[in-house]
């Protein structure tokens, strides 16, 4: 069909659930988000990462502990 002879467009949504930990605390979370979002969220944590195991960023760590 035709997106003109749809009334109301779908609209995709994921639907995940996180489990944190702080210490010995577990916590969940439900979240609701769109395909795009997610995909942000996935490139953001990525790029975190990245940037976790560089050198400068180990130097850094290891001097905090």
């Amino acid at each position: 069909l035709a997106s003109r002879s749809v009334r109301q467009q779908v609209v995709p949504t994921v639907t995940t659930r996180l489990q944190l930990t702080s210490g010995s605390e577990l916590s969940s979370r439900v979240l609701q988000i769109d395909p795009s979002t997610l995909l942000h969220i996935i490139s953001s944590l990525e790029a975190a990462l990245a940037a976790v195991k560089t050198g400068h960023a180990r130097r850094i760590l290891r001097n905090i502990k």
